[in-house]
């Protein structure tokens, strides 16, 4: 037996990865849960961040235009001038996104109280609300996304863009932000909870 190992050295490798793979053959299995579970945990604090972040600066704008701060806001009105001024990004009009006097101010205020029940839907037990939570925050991030990607690229000056560098970079953000809000999506759109 000895002289045989001696011999055939490969043997004695090949019988202690053969065993080694049997007792890992359980270990994918709760590798892949553990990633899943990380991927839905960090994707939805991505969620909520964006939620709470836009909520926010809607419930800002309209206080703004209901107190008659502003004749006509976007949440572009909120960040300081000096960073929305380069490359006339302070004008800009986002789609869906400007608010004019108080039924904007309204306006506003209902679509701040749409994202944070969207967001609460998206948690839910229950499949139905659950999906409906989640098109509706891939929708919503979707917006913002290519409301950014519009207000930079507005600002090409055929070299690059005019805009600031926080402007760009944030407009960068919300387009992560809602690649993460379809991932999210897909990770829970077909999970069951059994109780």
């Amino acid at each position: 037996m000895r002289h045989r190992g001696a011999i055939f050295p490969w043997r004695q490798g090949v019988l202690c990865m053969s065993r080694a793979s049997t007792a890992q053959a359980n270990g994918p299995g709760l590798v892949r849960k553990l990633s899943r579970t990380l991927e839905i945990a960090f994707t939805t604090l991505v969620a909520w961040f964006f939620c709470m972040a836009a909520a926010g600066a809607l419930v800002y704008v309209a206080s703004g235009l209901w107190m008659q701060k502003y004749e006509s806001a976007t949440p572009l009105s909120i960040v300081d001038p000096a960073i929305t001024a380069a490359g006339g990004v302070i004008s800009a009009k986002p789609f869906g996104l400007v608010f004019d006097a108080k039924q904007g101010a309204v306006m506003a205020a209902v679509y701040a109280a749409g994202s944070m029940l969207a967001l609460g839907m998206s948690m839910m037990l229950s499949g139905s609300p659950r999906r409906l939570g989640l098109f509706l925050i891939v929708v919503w991030s979707g917006l913002w996304a290519i409301d950014a990607a519009m207000v930079v690229a507005g600002t090409w000056t055929g070299t690059w863009f005019a805009a600031g560098m926080p402007v760009v970079a944030g407009a960068a953000a919300l387009i992560v932000v809602f690649g993460c809000m379809i991932h999210r999506a897909l990770l829970l759109w077909r999970v069951q909870v059994t109780l």
